[in-house]
């Protein structure tokens, strides 16, 4: 970030303030505190039936005949005997770029103290990425090596900003404060998921809006070491 400010009088000043981010996550994690346990031949019928009863589905029913839900799971479970389990395993990617440029006209007196201004943001970012296995959750994962993809999230916005606010010292003790804000948003942004030979497009958005907002206050101080404030606002 840079900060410029030149001063043109005692009371009169502008300011810039130009910055600069770019952030690069990954943060693959375990939250469950067994991952890595492995999933024993012990282990196959009860998490069996509890994979059935999450889903709704009774052990007990016919997937086929003479075969029920519970030895079928069982049957799709046991190649999976020895690969360590995962409970709650994540795997974020994300990727950001900021820019922001402000613009301030700062004016201060014994009767008003009052700063104006615009600001400019933009934002680039993409969260996931193409190749990079997702979540898992309740699963053996076989050779303890996560395969698949999750869908990558992609997010511009633009943001535009004109303000002010007035602070009028009526007395010594009181102040009068007034402010307004108009800010113009416009977001887009898409969702990528898929295999790598054969992905999808969707989530697709674009928005726009234009909200005018103000607030209102008093500050009152009765000596030097109590302030005494109410103020209303609104925000976008």
């Amino acid at each position: 970030s840079l900060t410029s400010k030149l001063e043109l009088s005692d009371n009169l000043s502008i300011k810039n303030i130009l910055a600069f981010r770019k952030s690069h996550l990954v943060a693959t994690s375990a939250l469950d505190g067994i991952a890595g346990l492995t999933f024993t031949q012990q282990t196959v019928a009860p998490y069996a039936t509890f994979a059935l009863l999450s889903r709704g589905i009774n052990p007990a029913g016919l997937a086929a005949p003479g075969l029920t839900f519970q030895q079928a799971t069982e049957a799709q479970l046991a190649p999976l005997v020895g690969a360590p389990f995962v409970m709650i395993g994540t795997q974020p990617e994300t990727v950001s770029k900021q820019w922001s440029d402000e613009l301030q006209l700062n004016y201060d007196s014994s009767l008003l103290t009052l700063t104006a201004g615009a600001i400019w943001f933009h934002s680039d970012e993409r969260s996931g990425m193409i190749g990079l296995p997702g979540n898992v959750s309740f699963a053996a994962v076989p050779g303890g090596v996560v395969t698949g993809s999750q869908g990558v999230n992609y997010n511009k916005q633009t943001s535009l900003a004109l303000y002010g606010q007035a602070e009028v010292h009526v007395t010594p003790q009181l102040d009068l404060v007034l402010g307004s804000r108009i800010t113009k948003d416009h977001k887009t942004g898409s969702l990528v998921s898929g295999p790598k030979n054969a992905l999808v497009t969707g989530g697709v958005f674009d928005y726009k809006k234009t909200k005018p907002n103000w607030l209102v206050g008093v500050n009152y101080k009765p000596n030097d070491d109590i302030l005494l404030y109410a103020k209303f606002s609104t925000a976008f």
